[in-house]
C-alpha cells in the first residue's frame, strides 16, 4: 500500500493529543513550557522519518527512483546517464598583442563568478584545431574577427551549461599578469557546446522506454536504443532518428549526431566517423539477419534566424541562445518543420520580461530530405 506522508501539522497534532490523553491535566500546549518543546522535537523526528521511508518507497520503483537508485536501476538495463561537458571557447580584444604572455591553466573569471582557464589548444570555426605558441595569442581574423585583434582559447573550470557564455561578455583575470590587459571580450561565437549531465527525467525516460518497449526483434525502438548504446565517451552519439523502409526495400535508416561539445552555433553536431562505425558494428549483432540497415550523420543545416530585441544584455542572448539549442535537440527531427510559434515561446521562457520577437524567417522553415537543423547564426536587431 501507498505511504501517506502526514504533515508537520497532522503530526504535531496527533503528538498533542497523544500526550493529553496520556497525561491527563497537564497541559500539552503551553507555548514555551518543557513539554512542549520534547513534543515539538520527536514532531520534527517522526516527520524525517516518513520522509526517509517515503524516499525508500519511490527508490523502490523505477518510475518513482532518483539520483543514485534511478543509476542502480538503469545499470541493470545497460543504461548510464550521460555526463556534463565543457563550455569552450576563445576571447581577447582589438588593437595588437599584448606584450605579456598568458600561460596555459591562467584563470578569468565571469560577473557571476564562473571561472575559465587558458588551454593548449582551441578550434577554429571550422572544427579543426589549432594551438598558439606557449602562452601567446593568436590573429583573431582566424576565427572570424575583423580588424586587428587578438584571441587565446579559453575552457570553463567546470562542466555544465551553466559555463556557456555569449560573445561580447566580459571575462578578467583573477590575477593580473604584467603588460596584458585585465579584462577581455568572449569573441565570435561565445564561449560554449557544454551540456548538463543527464537529469534524473531525461534517464528515466530512457529507462522506462526499455522496460515498456523491451527489445523485439528489429522496431523502431530497438534500432535508435542500439545506435545509442554503441557510443563511447570518445566517440558519443546523442541522438538517432530511425525511418521505416519504404515499400519493395529493407533498408532501415538511421540518423545520428552528437550535441555535445564544439561551438553549437558554428559547427553542426557532427558524429565522428568512428561512433558511426561502432554504432553499425553495434546494431550489426543484434538486428535480424534478414534486414539491411544505413546509419549514417544527417545533412545538417544552420538555422539562421534574425531577432528583434529589446535589450541586448549578454546573459540574455546565452539563455536565449542555450534555450534555442534545447528546443531543437528536443523537439526537432531530420525533414520535418520548425514550428515558430512553439520556438517563439521557448525564447520568451528564456528571455523573461525581455521583449524578443522572431523576424526572420516569416514562416516554419523546413531543412530539406534526410536533413537536420541546428541553430545557426543569430543576428539581433
Amino acid at each position: 500500500m501507498a505511504i501517506v506522508r502526514p504533515t508537520l501539522g497532522d503530526l504535531r497534532e496527533q503528538v498533542r493529543g497523544d500526550a493529553d490523553a496520556i497525561l491527563g491535566g497537564i497541559d500539552a500546549r503551553l507555548e514555551r513550557g518543557l513539554l512542549e518543546v520534547l513534543l515539538m522535537a520527536q514532531v520534527g523526528a517522526i516527520h524525517e522519518a516518513y520522509g526517509y521511508l517515503q524516499a525508500l518507497a519511490d527508490d523502490l520503483f523505477p518510475d518513482t527512483a532518483s539520483s543514485s537508485a534511478l543509476d542502480r536501476w538503469a545499470g541493470l538495463f545497460g543504461l548510464s546517464r550521460g555526463g556534463a561537458t565543457f563550455a569552450q571557447g576563445w576571447i581577447g580584444g582589438s588593437g595588437a598583442d599584448p606584450i605579456g604572455l598568458v600561460p596555459d591553466g591562467t584563470v578569468f573569471r565571469r560577473a557571476d563568478g564562473v571561472e575559465y582557464e587558458r588551454i593548449a589548444t582551441g578550434n577554429l570555426p571550422d572544427g579543426s584545431p589549432i594551438t598558439p605558441t606557449a602562452g601567446e595569442p593568436i590573429d583573431w581574423t582566424l576565427i572570424g574577427e575583423t580588424g586587428t585583434g587578438y584571441a587565446y582559447p579559453v575552457r570553463a573550470l567546470e562542466p555544465g551549461a551553466d559555463g556557456n557564455l555569449a560573445d561580447g561578455a566580459s571575462v578578467s583575470l583573477v590575477s593580473p599578469i604584467a603588460n596584458v590587459p585585465t579584462t577581455m571580450e568572449v569573441l565570435t561565437t561565445g564561449i560554449a557546446g557544454a551540456v548538463d549531465a543527464q537529469s534524473d527525467d531525461a534517464l528515466r525516460a530512457l529507462l522506462l522506454a526499455r522496460i515498456q518497449a523491451p527489445p523485439q526483434g528489429g522496431t523502431a525502438a530497438d534500432y535508435e536504443r542500439w545506435v545509442l548504446e554503441s557510443a563511447t565517451d570518445d566517440d558519443p552519439l546523442t541522438r538517432a532518428f530511425v525511418f521505416e523502409p519504404t515499400p519493395g526495400d529493407n533498408v532501415v535508416t538511421v540518423y545520428a549526431v552528437d550535441d555535445g561539445g564544439g561551438f553549437p552555433s558554428a559547427n553542426p553536431p557532427t558524429p565522428t566517423a568512428q561512433a558511426l562505425t561502432n554504432a553499425r558494428v553495434y546494431v550489426d549483432a543484434r538486428k535480424p539477419l534478414s534486414s539491411r540497415r544505413t546509419i549514417i550523420a544527417p545533412t545538417l543545416v544552420a538555422l539562421n534566424l534574425t531577432l528583434s530585441i529589446a535589450e541586448p544584455a549578454a546573459e540574455i542572448v546565452s539563455a536565449i541562445e542555450n534555450e534555442i539549442d534545447g528546443f531543437l535537440i528536443d523537439n526537432h527531427v531530420p525533414a520535418a518543420d520548425v514550428p515558430l510559434s512553439l520556438l517563439q515561446a521557448a525564447i520568451n521562457a528564456a528571455a523573461g520580461s525581455i521583449d524578443v520577437s522572431i523576424t526572420s524567417p516569416a514562416s516554419n522553415p523546413n531543412p530539406g530530405a534526410a536533413s537536420l537543423y541546428y541553430r545557426g547564426a543569430i543576428t539581433w536587431t
